[in-house]
């Protein structure tokens, strides 16, 4: 946890008993999530922790309530967390979900096999490909005015207009030139944030298959921020309110 008066990072006293893999706030408690490894942990003041019943591969607030994802399914919870609701499955039993953000007024869930959301009674489906499961799909981001989300190494931007689907557009950035360049481009997107000048940015992994790069979209078109030497991995990305920092 980072001390603000202190401008200083320390550990927590409570040893969690698996890597955490998700972190979320909302309200007076801090989540950690460490998917099938151990049960998720809450806190109230980022030092002592206190483990839960539930597991947690990902985080979203949505409708005053705190959601959890794990495998193929959902759950709510409020106040302290500890009554959370049953679960709600969410498309094949098989594939699971590795990233949740409200958008449009509903929850988006991302998963291996596809695109859903849930409107507090149904699960809709955006799209599924059952063939073609990729457990990299983590990228879900919604950005002034729309959802942007990896189908594997491909940027979509996703609107809707009076709570139907309006359009999928790619916006993946490109990159010409010599062979390396063009097969594999600025690589896998890992990760979304909004960032200094409320402009998207987005992390990608093996860049021309070896370079970790930040790019700037700024709804027209993409700029580098950052490049790595080569044979960098990227782990994640976001931004800092408290210094304006990405």
């Amino acid at each position: 946890r980072y001390s603000v008066s202190g401008a200083s990072w320390a550990a927590s006293t409570t040893t969690l008993t698996a890597n955490t893999i998700a972190l979320h706030t909302e309200g007076t408690l801090a989540y950690a999530g460490s998917g099938s490894a151990g049960n998720l942990w809450t806190s109230t003041d980022g030092d002592a922790w206190t483990q839960r019943s539930d597991k947690a591969s990902c985080f979203a607030t949505w409708q005053e309530k705190v959601w959890i994802g794990y495998q193929n399914t959902i759950k709510s919870a409020k106040a302290a967390a500890t009554s959370w609701s049953g679960n709600i499955t969410v498309g094949d039993h098989g594939t699971n979900i590795l990233a949740m953000t409200e958008a449009f007024g509903l929850l988006f869930i991302r998963k291996e096999d596809g695109l859903y959301y849930f409107n507090g009674t149904d699960v809709v489906p955006i799209f599924r490909k059952n063939t073609t499961l990729y457990t990299g799909n983590k990228v879900l981001r919604f950005h002034e005015g729309f959802l942007y989300y990896n189908d594997m190494a491909r940027v979509k931007k996703l609107s809707m207009s009076g709570g139907q689907l309006a359009n999928i557009v790619d916006v993946t950035p490109e990159m010409g030139g010599d062979e390396t360049k063009e097969l594999y481009g600025h690589g896998i997107p890992i990760e979304a944030w909004t960032g200094p000048g409320d402009k998207l940015y987005v992390a990608f992994n093996l860049g021309e298959n070896s370079f970790a790069e930040v790019l700037v979209y700024n709804g027209l078109g993409w700029q580098q921020f950052y490049r790595s030497a080569a044979s960098v991995t990227m782990s994640a990305g976001g931004y800092s309110r408290l210094s304006d920092k990405t």
